[in-house]
């Protein structure tokens, strides 16, 4: 029960600080190093926090907090995680964005236009483009019960999901407010990226389960070796026992023996098969919205006699050009095909 608790403690501190901002890393079992924004700072009293979750590691790390059950540092985080609710809004700290001087490299890592000449960038504006972090809470229920938060990041622009966004944006520590009024990119409605992010959760959900569905298989298989190797042995017994009586009512009564044996073996077999048979369930937990100048580059390219241009996304928080989506279908496309009206389609529909 200690375990769990602790457990517990460490993934709600974890997920608390995370969602706030913080740039949380697990040095070592039982320990979370945080690096709080100045908001969180004020209230905590420090910059950096060392979180313990264990009693013995807290005796053996200097300058760690241990956490427990009516601590401070647990019972400020519990006040201050409470108002978060199920909709935060972050912004991007970095400074002002320039347009790289190895861009045609970028595009190019980003999308190949095929049967085209090389793309150039006829234009460029700056504006604040919005990033949906779809938090999804996956339950997997087997023999046991395991809790996941799936994010999924789509680009407001273009519909787009973005696999690799938490991978850059835990490295940041986001702020409240922004740092300059930008105008604001188009977006889709919140409603269709939500769709775009249940297809992509979908897919990833089911790939996690593979690993649980794993782990079960082999459980069960031992689990019903095992019970087979007890009721075999079982059967046995009562069979050779059957096979040295002449007595007709000890014969009859080993026969019943025999098909209740029998059953209940098949009875404990679905037993165990029920247990370790999984279900997932998918539920929205929370969103993140995040704020990012990008560049927007209004791209041409040249097919034969025809010119065909298209919107690129330039993000300062990787340093790349996003790779754009189909225009036909919507996914994401690096490879682009001029198709008979003048547009551009993906491999898919060519």
């Amino acid at each position: 029960m200690k375990n769990k608790t602790a457990n517990s403690l460490e993934n709600f501190l974890h997920t608390f600080l995370d969602r706030a901002g913080a740039v949380v890393e697990k040095p070592s079992y039982g320990l979370l190093e945080a690096l709080v924004p100045q908001e969180l700072a004020n209230r905590f009293g420090a910059e950096e926090l060392l979180l313990a979750f264990d009693y013995e590691v807290a005796r053996e790390t200097p300058g760690s907090i241990f956490i427990a059950p009516g601590s401070a540092v647990l019972d400020t985080a519990v006040r201050l995680a409470a108002p978060y609710g199920l909709f935060t809004v972050h912004y991007w700290p970095g400074r002002e964005v320039r347009r790289p001087k190895n861009l045609d490299q970028k595009i190019a890592k980003a999308v190949d236009y095929l049967h085209c000449r090389p793309p150039s960038v006829a234009s460029h504006y700056l504006a604040e483009n919005v990033y949906y972090m779809f938090n999804f809470l996956c339950v997997f229920r087997s023999f046991e019960k395991t809790e996941e938060i799936i994010p999924v990041v789509i680009n407001g622009h273009n519909g787009v999901p973005f696999p690799s966004f938490e991978t850059y944006w835990q490295n940041i520590i986001p702020l409240e407010h922004p740092l300059s009024r930008l105008a604001q990119a188009r977006t889709s409605p919140v409603r269709d990226l939500y769709a775009v992010a249940c297809r992509a959760v979908g897919q990833l959900a089911g790939e996690r389960s593979l690993l649980y569905r794993e782990a079960g298989t082999l459980l069960r298989q031992k689990e019903l070796e095992k019970t087979g190797r007890y009721y075999r042995e079982t059967l046995s017994e009562l069979e050779k026992k059957h096979g040295e009586s002449s007595n007709p009512a000890r014969q009859k009564k080993l026969q019943d023996q025999l098909a209740a044996t029998r059953a209940d073996w098949q009875h404990r077999q679905d037993d165990i098969v029920a247990r370790y048979d999984l279900e997932v369930e998918v539920l929205l937990d929370h969103l993140v919205v995040c704020r990012i100048p990008c560049l927007f580059l209004q791209v041409e390219v040249q097919h034969k006699t025809s010119l065909i241009r298209q919107t690129l996304v330039y993000n300062p928080l990787n340093g790349e050009v996003e790779t754009p989506p189909c225009p036909r279908c919507g996914k994401p496309a690096p490879l682009l095909i001029p198709d008979e009206k003048g547009g551009l389609i993906c491999a898919a529909h060519e």
